[in-house]
């Protein structure tokens, strides 16, 4: 892996980008970033923070604020939110050739789908992240909680990848990784978290902790669990109870103040926010597979009825 870009350097691509860049200075290393951000990065380096530790500094071979001249690239972590992944993606089509390995770091049970309608070529890996991070200032990210391991493995359309030279790559970089021949259950195991706790957040417009320790927000919020386990069950994946125990037990360990970014993209009318990824989709894939998701639904109706409003 020679020539590395990282699309989106907010918490997750900042986090990414601190680790690799700090790690292998020497390497061809790309940000695509916007605005103040992407400028105090070109200034001073993208600094990373966490409490009790002290700062990194990564200075990638270049920051930009789009892919144009980039050429071909080995490997792409595509590090955006949904509502700007079609965006994402038709940027980096011309760094793609069928040997790039695209790894997307999104939330999401259906991310491989959506990207594949707009990217065409490439080895599409399947991604996710506990990692819980976010731009304290421009130039700065911080790190807030949650388990450091990036889980990734081979989608429908690479079952033929060999990945031992994309994971020396990342061990040699210090990335914490899991590999998954089949990461489905992996990433399902995620999005048994992220989607319930981040809808329950932005309904209720509580933190995480104080979700928790409310009776009836934390029995919706296990209601919810419940619905996104059978659809995932419906949907093949070889998922647990025991799964859905684990995500309970994840969100306990937070801080009681943390809240998810589709919570604080949800109460600022200005910003765009991921509705559709964590409540629209699994009522869709319920119906499809004609699992009931009614607390998905309702929730979803009044979050949708609060923004319109």
């Amino acid at each position: 892996m020679n020539s590395v870009t990282i699309f989106g350097i907010g918490g997750i691509g900042g986090y990414l980008g601190a680790v690799i860049g700090s790690r292998l200075p020497a390497l061809d290393l790309t940000f695509i970033a916007r605005g103040k951000h992407l400028e105090a990065i070109r200034n001073q380096g993208l600094t990373f923070r966490r409490d009790g530790h002290s700062d990194t500094l990564a200075r990638p071979a270049r920051a930009v604020d789009s892919s144009g001249n980039l050429g071909v690239q080995d490997l792409i972590f595509i590090c955006v939110k949904a509502y700007d992944l079609e965006q994402a993606c038709r940027e980096i089509e011309e760094l793609v050739d069928d040997h790039t390995v695209i790894i997307p770091v999104l939330n999401g049970m259906d991310i491989h789908t959506r990207i594949r309608k707009f990217l065409k070529k490439g080895i599409l890996l399947s991604g996710a992240t506990y990692v819980s991070s976010y731009i304290e200032k421009p130039g700065v990210i911080r790190f807030q909680t949650g388990r450091e391991v990036f889980v990734l493995g081979k989608s429908p359309d690479c079952q033929d990848f060999n990945p031992s030279g994309l994971l020396a790559f990342l061990e040699n970089a210090g990335v914490p990784f899991q590999w998954f021949d089949d990461p489905r259950p992996a990433i399902w195991r995620k999005y048994l978290f992220i989607s319930p706790y981040s809808l329950m957040g932005a309904w209720s417009g509580k933190t995480m902790g104080a979700v928790l320790a409310d009776p009836q927000l934390n029995s919706m919020v296990q209601t919810l669990q419940q619905e996104v386990y059978a659809v995932g069950l419906a949907s093949g994946v070889n998922l647990t109870e025991d799964d859905v125990l684990d995500a309970q037990a994840f969100a306990r360990g937070l801080n009681y103040e943390c809240t998810t970014s589709f919570q604080r993209d949800f109460i600022d009318p200005s910003r765009k926010n991921e509705l559709d990824l964590y409540g629209s989709a699994v009522v869709r894939l319920g119906h499809s597979l004609d699992v009931p998701t009614p607390q998905m639904e309702r929730i979803s109706r009044d979050l949708e009825k609060k923004r319109e409003g």
